[in-house]
């Protein structure tokens, strides 16, 4: 499989770079066993993706989400067999490969069906177009997006919070419109008294079928993760 790229009147120029591309030009690095807890729930969770929905992954800074959410694309994608798309707006391609490196090996993820674009801070309209080419061209059934707030809108908002609704109900748009899931990683407030972005988090949720929560547990400090699921 070829790099593709895709130019518009509306989009900057982006790069699709399967990811055997992107393994290839990490060059000298040695698998190192990833220390991240592993939570046996989450294989639920993966299987969810044969039906669209949206999932939001949250978590405080610097706990984990971007590591949780590349365990389940490898999941999905090496165990499953499951094409999967990766938007980075923050890491470029080659450091994401790095870190996948760190749950599967080489070879398998050389053979993994996983597309990155790692162009920062893209639209909602550019995310669409790339939604569409990967689905079309690469078969794409699930995409994992890190993170909300390095989605651009379409209409500007002076308060920060009315910006990501908007995001969040045009991404809920975008897994009806392709019959994709959508996995979005989300940043929460590392002080657990803000109430005001407490509340604008649980009108985010709202929007989703499934929520992960990561956070740590008040006594261990270990890792833990709540799944909240919607009924339909």
């Amino acid at each position: 499989m070829n790099e593709k790229n895709k130019t518009s009147n509306s989009t900057p120029f982006l790069t699709f770079q399967p990811i055997r591309s992107v393994i290839e030009k990490v060059l000298e690095v040695q698998k190192v066993s990833s220390s991240f807890p592993k939570f046996p729930e989450l294989n639920a969770v993966c299987n969810e993706v044969i039906d669209p929905k949206l999932i939001v992954l949250a978590s405080p800074p610097s706990l984990g989400k971007t590591a949780l959410a590349l365990a389940m694309m490898c999941h999905i994608a090496v165990e499953k067999k499951i094409p999967c798309g990766l938007f980075s707006l923050e890491m470029d391609a080659c450091h994401i490969g790095l870190r996948l490196l760190s749950i599967e090996t080489k070879e398998n993820l050389s053979k993994a069906p996983i597309v990155i674009v790692d162009t920062p801070m893209m639209s909602i309209e550019e995310l669409n177009c790339a939604i569409q080419y990967m689905v079309h061209n690469d078969s794409v059934k699930a995409v994992f997006i890190d993170y909300l707030g390095l989605i651009q809108g379409t209409t500007y908002f002076q308060n920060r919070h009315e910006h990501q609704l908007e995001i969040i109900s045009a991404l809920k748009n975008l897994v009806k419109k392709f019959g994709i899931t959508v996995i979005v990683n989300v940043q929460l407030s590392s002080d657990k008294s803000d109430i005001i972005r407490q509340s604008h988090f649980e009108n985010i949720a709202e929007q989703a079928d499934t929520v992960l929560v990561l956070d740590r547990d008040a006594k261990s400090n270990e890792p833990k993760i709540k799944i909240i699921r919607k009924s339909t």
